[in-house]
């Protein structure tokens, strides 16, 4: 037997070839025709993206439909979740954002009312000492407290 191919051969050879090409040539014009009727459907197409999460939730419902009625590509829907899906997120860290301000408006007015309950227990004059206090630790130079006199000599006891 000789490697060689025969003309008989050659020509399935050739003829596998074109079918092959054929079948590729079919395959993007059916992929090209699914994407243009996704990306177009008949019955309308999907709108820009709305404001308003109950908007949004509709949307990506209207997105799910025409995905399910095969005029929408998965690629799409799965982008359309995404975009929903973000939104939400910003959403989310709106309200925790909210939360966290709303949590310190209560803590200073908490730290408000400890300062005018200490008012009323301690009376004025005490409570402007204390800020003093308060105040002088933080803010400016610091001094040492004095020191005690000392003397050289023991003090006399009253005995003598």
């Amino acid at each position: 037997m000789s490697d060689e191919l025969t003309v008989a051969e050659m020509r399935l050879v050739a003829q596998r070839e074109r079918w092959r090409q054929d079948k590729v040539a079919q395959r993007a014009a059916k992929l090209a025709a699914e994407q243009a009727v996704a990306g177009a459907p008949a019955d309308g197409v999907l709108e820009r993206m709305p404001a308003g999460l109950s908007q949004i939730r509709r949307w990506v419902r209207t997105a799910t439909d025409l995905y399910l009625d095969g005029k929408m590509t998965s690629a799409r829907l799965a982008e359309v979740r995404r975009s929903a899906g973000t939104v939400g997120d910003l959403y989310r860290v709106g309200a925790d954002l909210s939360k966290a301000e709303a949590a310190q408006r209560a803590a200073d007015a908490q730290e408000r009312m400890a300062d005018v309950l200490a008012q009323v227990e301690h009376g004025g004059a005490a409570v402007v000492l204390l800020e003093r206090l308060r105040n002088g630790l933080t803010d400016g130079p610091r001094r040492p407290l004095p020191g005690r006199s000392r003397s050289l000599m023991p003090p006399e006891s009253a005995s003598s």
